[in-house]
């Protein structure tokens, strides 16, 4: 360690997307960018500076696409996340997540699947 250099080199942002959908609960959606490798201490205000407060987030399911908007939340770590209440996901649907957010895309697709069952 002694011998070490710090050397950061820039790179450019990168879209992180965390989310879940689960049977008869609403999406939740976190959107954030990469935060760069530092030498430097960094404390949960230099994290809150990547939240997405302003990122376009939509579903789509069955065909219709849903709008997910910011919601404040304290009793995640991101405080704020995306979410709608016109969408609960359903066992055996297929939900779409399309992310956009200064200029950066992301998208995913996840199934809910069937409830499994204990045999011993």
């Amino acid at each position: 360690m002694l011998s070490c250099v710090p050397d950061p080199k820039p790179s450019r942002d990168m879209l992180v997307v965390e989310g879940w959908i689960e049977d008869n609960d609403y999406p939740i959606v976190f959107v954030t960018s990469s935060i760069t490798s530092t030498f430097r201490e960094q404390g949960l205000t230099d994290i809150m500076d990547h939240l997405a407060l302003d990122a376009e987030v939509k579903i789509t399911y069955a065909g219709k696409s849903y709008q997910l908007f910011p919601k404040l939340d304290p009793k995640y770590l991101m405080t704020i996340y995306y979410t709608t209440k016109n969408l609960k996901g359903k066992v055996g649907g297929t939900y779409r997540l399309d992310v956009n957010w200064r200029g950066l895309h992301a998208s995913g697709t996840t199934t809910i699947p069937e409830h499994g069952s204990i045999d011993s």
